[in-house]
């Protein structure tokens, strides 16, 4: 017999919604670099500036998802500059297409050489959410943004940045940044505690997440109705003005 398939009882407006499950986006496995490589790599940095007469020792190797920086530590009387001129036969000894010196690294009293690895590992939006920079972070509206060359995941608050400008060359990955941007405020916070407002000129980018409840209207996509639909903002703003 065919079973009988009751009906599901509509949600309460009082009840706050379910956010969806993080599970079931996809999952990249990351790609394990050679030890020895990474370990033969610095020993020819090392080297390379032995032969210029330039004292230095490789201290720490962190590897990135797409490129892996050695940070050196400069002997004593050494001159940052004197580094950062052998860039280009650092890249000619490993072999290299191009190299990035970052002299100093932040934060350390180190000069990192930042060379681009064989193999780039895909950074997922479900492994940044379920890091611990993520989960243990305390960030009003996060914006993940990958890792960095150290493997660290990067986490943004957005009511720390009143503007947010996107750009970048064609293929940069701007469209790839701002759905993901978006796709966390789905996965983490219900339409009570926030509402977006987008505005799409190209109709392309945005037109996709016309239905979403978070939306305050629908998608505007003409530019004649982009004032009018800025103005529900304003009225937001000041009936929050008032209530304070």
């Amino acid at each position: 017999k065919r079973a009988k398939v009751e009906p599901t009882a509509p949600r309460s407006p009082s009840e706050p919604m379910t956010l969806p499950e993080i599970g079931k986006l996809a999952l990249y496995d990351s790609v394990k670099l050679d030890e020895r490589d990474l370990t033969t790599k610095a020993k020819r940095i090392e080297e390379t500036l032995a032969s210029f007469k330039v004292e230095a020792r490789v201290r720490e190797i962190n590897p990135g998802p797409a490129v892996t920086q050695y940070t050196l530590e400069p002997g004593l009387g050494i001159k940052v500059r004197r580094i950062t001129e052998l860039q280009n036969d650092l890249a000619l000894a490993l072999a290299a297409p191009s190299i990035r010196i970052e002299a100093p690294v932040p934060g350390m009293a180190r000069v990192g050489v930042e060379i681009q690895n064989a193999k780039v590992s895909k950074v997922g939006l479900r492994e940044t959410l379920q890091s611990i920079s993520f989960t243990e972070g305390k960030q009003k509206l996060p914006i993940p943004l990958g890792r960095d060359v150290n493997g660290t995941y990067v986490i943004h608050d957005l009511t720390k940045m009143p503007h947010l400008l996107i750009a970048g060359a064609t293929g940069s990955g701007k469209s790839v940044c701002l759905t993901s941007i978006i796709s966390t405020f789905l996965l983490t916070r219900r339409p009570d505690e926030l509402k977006m407002l987008m505005i799409d000129p190209k109709m392309v980018e945005l037109t996709g997440y016309n239905g979403v409840p978070h939306l305050q209207c629908p998608v505007v996509t003409e530019m004649d109705k982009v004032v009018s639909a800025l103005r529900l903002v304003l009225q937001e703003m000041e009936r929050r003005y008032t209530l304070f």
